[in-house]
């Protein structure tokens, strides 16, 4: 599964810089997606969850694309940023739930 881009209005005055760095993180991110939201997929058992996950680490790198993209494994911070993000989201998701919403949920998704 390949999700679009979306452009962004890049005004900057950097012209050809830019529109280079924008080329390099798409080629990137063509590339990189279907592993990434293959792999999470298998660690977390849900699409809907492997999808934010994915998305999240990509804005992640985005984000710090100048460095990264000059890092010797930019796919390798990639997973990292994203194995990262999906266990902040467990650490989150625990600190709200209680012993008590753990078995009703359970129940409910019959685990």
């Amino acid at each position: 599964m390949t999700a679009p881009l979306h452009s962004v209005s890049t005004h900057t005055g950097e012209g050809t810089a830019v529109s280079d760095a924008r080329a390099s993180f798409e080629g990137f991110f063509q590339e990189q997606h279907p592993r990434l939201f293959a792999a999470l997929c298998l660690t977390t058992g849900s699409r809907e969850e492997a999808g934010e996950i994915a998305q999240e680490a990509f804005v992640r790198i985005l984000e710090r694309w100048g460095r990264v993209s000059s890092l010797g494994d930019p796919p390798g911070y990639l997973f990292r940023t994203a194995m990262n993000a999906r266990v902040a989201s467990d650490s989150n998701r625990a600190r709200w739930m209680t012993s008590g919403d753990a078995l009703l949920v359970n129940r409910l998704i019959g685990s």
